[in-house]
């Protein structure tokens, strides 16, 4: 693992082709999801606007083949804000209400898990601390290289990165979900809140 780098950058300063790649990686680890539905313009839509945060980076972990790891820290945005951030891609927005109708049920647990979210934080940090947290977006590996450590390695990354930035990161996720909770606790995070969804909060002391 010593070899492995995490390459640290602002979404802008990535290439067309490298997020070409990031977007393909993170349909492919959110296809049941309302991630997955995206058309790559829309993607790229969103993380434009996850990324107006001013301590915003992306995370991408690559091998031979291409990126196999990417994580994106930055301003929590709903992702139905996909259909308001601008007024263009309308033929590709519309097509995602259109697949969302056709699959009732991912439209169903979508609209939950957005309102859960919306309702807890409605937009803020679990501090809520304006300037001392940040957004983990998505944390996503090839699913040919899960179970190699990779996920551990982009968080070690993005815990050096906003210890040194003094920021703390959080995420929400499915407490329901043992793997996904675990892989948080055992990588130095905390889990806050009750019910199904809760927030995941990074641990460490904030410098001064």
């Amino acid at each position: 693992m010593s070899e492995k780098k995490v390459d640290v950058k602002s979404w802008r300063e990535l290439s067309e082709s490298d997020k070409g790649e990031v977007y393909t990686l993170v349909k492919e680890s959110f296809h049941n999801h309302f991630t997955g539905l995206l058309p790559i313009e829309v993607f790229i839509e969103y993380m434009d606007s996850v990324s107006v945060h001013d301590k915003s980076k992306v995370f991408t972990l690559s091998l031979k083949g291409g990126i196999v790891g990417f994580a994106s820290l930055g301003q929590e945005v709903s992702l139905f804000s996909v259909f308001n951030i601008k007024k263009n891609n309308l033929l590709s927005k519309l097509k995602i209400v259109r697949d969302l109708l056709g699959n009732k049920r991912l439209a169903f647990e979508s609209l939950i898990n957005i309102l859960n979210k919306e309702k807890k934080n409605k937009g803020t940090s679990p501090n809520n601390k304006k300037g001392e947290d940040i957004y983990l977006s998505y944390i996503c590996i090839c699913k040919k290289n899960v179970g190699l450590g990779y996920g551990g390695l982009l968080l070690q990354s993005i815990k050096e990165y906003t210890q040194m930035q003094s920021i703390r990161a959080y995420c929400h996720l499915d407490a329901t979900n043992d793997n996904v909770s675990g892989f948080y606790t055992n990588n130095g995070w905390s889990l806050e809140g009750c019910g199904t969804r809760v927030v995941g909060v990074l641990n460490y002391e904030l410098k001064k």
